[in-house]
């Protein structure tokens, strides 16, 4: 983008910088740091649009938070965008959304589904860096143990392979029958969570979704299992749930009854009636709680993100409830190492949680782990950052360089044509040379003797070839069209 002299203003979740607003020498503002707040997180998304001197006419988003944030504060400017390219599962989820409820009015190229990225990025990048990322921060030994893996895309394939490859017992859970077949026929036994919650060393969560591994269920794991994420933001692993409001009918300043989630949470929060509780709110937004529990009332204050006008209910108990999550009084958080976190429950038992952010709101002792375990703990390959970069900017260039009507306001996958361009810029690394077909085989199969060559249906073989330690030769598929 930059070698094109297009302007580019860039915020990075995971980038290794540590300066605000540190200016690129290639002239690009990057508006990120390591270890940033949730806060900070969404100041420098803002700090990529909101300025009156820059105006961007196309989105490159990862997870959807650019493309959502413009969306809600900045209407205006969103109408004038050509153009979304999204990489991630969260994103393009979000995406659909939009364009569901007839709210996405630019047209949006779903570049994570392509096969340049599902296969490279998602499969054979994810198979190393899982390893890498637990020997860096664990040092764990994978023989013999016992992982439970959430999910089975292409991300859970490769964690799969990989630890299977090092002689790791390996559980699947899968919620899509098709992925859940496919992890059987490579082996592997898939099972609720649950049912092996208190036998695993290791659970990796890799579902893109939230709320995967519970309270509940770390209450039931063994002493040092390590638990870690691989799929979307710190939302799989439900260390803290946002704190949010509960209206209970319970009058006065009694404790109400604990609110029955699965288990009863403990502890309460409650918050003093309307006509009394107000006076309780300080000038720095926070407000004053009481924790009931040990026969007393403590008050602390904390600040709040739901907005205290939500609270205004006469004559009601306003309850709040950090619900069934790992920050609670009874248990205990001790930094290890940078990166680890163990928690440590009144009996002893030590739960490892890996990729900590720590949260500038809080306390030191607050840190907000659950963050992508390949992102913060490894190093990702510079080989596949190169397919997904080159990717992404294709299909930026299409959208922007695309005759009007071509794209209407609405989610597309990147031409296929596109992605074996981006496969064959790359094969020259690995001194590769491509069969050209002959004008009569085009013409047998119907195809440009140019590409594309398989059509947007065609389904890549995902089945992956598992690292044997033996002596015999990898097997070879013949050439030809059976092998499909």
């Amino acid at each position: 983008m930059v070698h094109k002299r297009k302007m580019v203003r860039h915020d990075l979740l995971r980038t290794k910088k540590s300066n605000k607003h540190f200016p690129d020498p290639t002239g690009v503002a990057v508006f990120a740091w390591k270890g940033e707040s949730e806060a900070d997180f969404w100041w420098c998304i803002d700090r990529c649009v909101g300025t009156e001197a820059w105006q961007p006419n196309m989105i490159l988003d990862d997870g959807g938070d650019l493309t959502h944030w413009v969306y809600k504060k900045y209407p205006n400017v969103f109408k004038k965008i050509r153009g979304i390219v999204e990489e991630s599962v969260t994103g393009v989820h979000r995406l659909y959304q939009l364009s569901k409820a007839g709210k996405l009015c630019v047209p949006a190229m779903n570049v994570n589904d392509s096969v340049t990225k599902q296969k490279f990025d998602n499969l054979y990048c994810c198979r190393e860096s899982i390893l890498d990322g637990l020997k860096r921060t664990t040092d764990v030994m994978f023989g013999g143990k016992q992982v439970v893996v959430c999910g089975y895309g292409e991300v859970g394939k490769g964690c799969c392979s990989a630890l299977k490859a090092l002689g790791a017992i390996v559980y699947v859970t899968e919620i899509d029958p098709i992925c859940a077949l496919q992890a059987c026929m490579d082996g592997f036994r898939v099972v609720k969570l649950n049912e092996v919650i208190r036998q695993v060393d290791m659970i990796i969560t890799c579902t893109g979704n939230k709320n995967v591994v519970t309270r509940e269920q770390l209450d039931r794991v063994k002493n040092g299992c390590i638990v870690c994420n691989m799929g979307h933001s710190n939302t799989e692993i439900d260390v803290v749930r946002r704190l949010g409001w509960l209206r209970t009918l319970t009058r006065g300043v009694e404790p109400c009854e604990a609110l029955k989630h699965g288990t009863l949470v403990s502890p309460v929060w409650y918050i003093l009636p309307v006509r009394s509780w107000q006076r309780g709110v300080s000038r720095s937004g926070t407000i004053r709680r009481h924790h009931a529990g040990d026969g007393g009332r403590i008050s602390i204050e904390e600040p709040l993100s739901a907005n205290v006008r939500e609270c205004r209910c006469v004559g009601l108990t306003t309850v709040l409830l950090p619900q069934a999550s790992l920050r609670t009084p009874e248990l205990t958080w001790e930094r290890v190492r940078s990166q680890v976190d163990h928690v440590i429950w009144p009996d002893g038992k030590r739960v490892v949680l890996l990729a900590e952010v720590r949260r500038r709101a809080l306390a030191d002792t607050h840190p907000l782990p659950g963050r992508l375990l390949n992102l913060s703990c490894s190093t990702v390959p510079t080989f596949v950052l190169s397919i997904t970069a080159t990717t992404q900017a294709l299909a930026l260039i299409e959208l922007y360089n695309a005759p009007e009507g071509r794209y209407k306001q609405d989610v597309y996958l990147l031409p296929k044509k596109m992605d074996e361009y981006v496969a064959s810029l790359h094969l020259p690394t690995f001194d590769a040379h491509l069969t050209e077909l002959s004008d009569e085989q085009a013409k047998y199969l119907g195809l440009n003797k140019n590409g594309p060559f398989k059509p947007n249906y065609y389904r890549y073989w995902s089945k992956r070839r598992v690292m044997e330690f033996s002596s015999f030769p990898p097997f070879r598929h013949r050439h030809g069209r059976s092998a499909r």
